[in-house]
Formats: structure tokens, C-alpha cells, sequence
């Protein structure tokens, strides 16, 4: 049964308080940082979450989408991937970039936003780093088109380094 709730995206309860006499579960997952080496990978949207930024220099206060993108690195095992989407005019380019690299839109095209099909979908993303607190980490660069020349020819993989 789909409620009206699913209009505003998931919410996360990996983040649950937990009491001082709680008992805790390992999970099993090797929960290292993976740093990819840089180019173009597959990706799957496992979450994302609707918010409002509060506004900065270059941004006003406006709506967010909060990505959370699984990047799939291979022999590199996969890594989680952090992306702000900014709902303003000057970064409409972006978020179409985002929607036609999932294919749920056209190049050249105008449609309305969809929002409701993004989580479970996949598509390619280009990978650079970004240096933060003498610190790298990945960052996407691009979400590239399902027809974008530096996409992979073979099934199922990913060429690091491909430009």
C-alpha cells in the first residue's frame, strides 16, 4: 500500500541513539573507507533524502536532494559516495545530468523532476578526488549519459582511469 509519506523520500534509521547498556550487532560488512582510483564506474542510488539548505555565498536557502550513491569500483570493492543536489536554477544542468544518467530522461528534454524512481536506479558517474583536511576522498565529477563515449564497452565492469 503507497502512502502520501513516499512523496518525500526515505529516512534513515542507521542512525538510531542507542542506550549505554544496549547490546550491538556486527554487521559483517568491512566497513573501511574505499578510495577508488579515479575514473568512470557504475553507480546504484541507494538512498536519498530530501532537505533544506540553508543557503551560503554562492547558494540560496532552497530545497536539497541528499544522494547516497553506491559506487561499484570492482576489484576495488564498492564505496559510498556523498552528493548534494541543489534545487536552483543555475544547477538545473546538473540535476538533468543526474535524471538522464539514471535514463528517467531525455538529453534535451523538460520533464518534471522524478524523484519517486531515483533510489534502486543505476547509472555511470565519473570519480576524482577531492582533497578535504589533507584528506582524499572520491567525489563525482560527472554523471555521464547512457550513451557518453567514456562509458565502458564491456558488460558489467568499469574502466578506472577511463577518460
Amino acid at each position: 500500500m503507497s502512502t502520501n509519506f513516499e512523496q518525500f523520500g526515505t529516512t534513515s534509521t542507521e542512525d538510531k541513539v542507542l542506550d549505554w547498556d544496549e547490546t550491538v550487532t556486527d554487521d559483517g560488512k568491512d566497513h573501511e573507507f574505499v578510495l577508488l582510483p579515479e575514473g568512470v564506474y557504475p553507480f546504484t542510488v541507494e538512498s536519498f533524502e530530501r532537505k533544506i539548505y540553508e543557503g551560503g555565498a554562492k547558494i540560496p536557502r532552497c530545497p536539497q536532494a541528499a544522494l547516497k550513491l553506491r559506487v561499484h569500483g570492482g576489484e576495488y570493492g564498492d564505496a559510498l559516495v556523498f552528493r548534494n543536489l541543489f534545487l536552483v536554477s543555475k544547477q538545473q544542468w546538473l540535476i538533468a545530468q543526474f535524471f538522464i544518467s539514471l535514463g528517467l530522461m531525455e538529453k534535451g528534454g523538460t520533464e518534471k523532476m522524478p524523484w519517486n524512481k531515483v533510489i534502486g536506479a543505476s547509472g555511470y558517474v565519473e570519480i576524482v578526488h577531492r582533497i578535504y583536511k589533507d584528506q582524499p576522498y572520491n567525489e563525482t565529477k560527472k554523471f555521464l549519459a547512457p550513451d557518453d563515449k567514456k562509458i565502458p564497452k564491456t558488460q558489467g565492469g568499469y574502466t578506472a582511469g577511463t577518460f
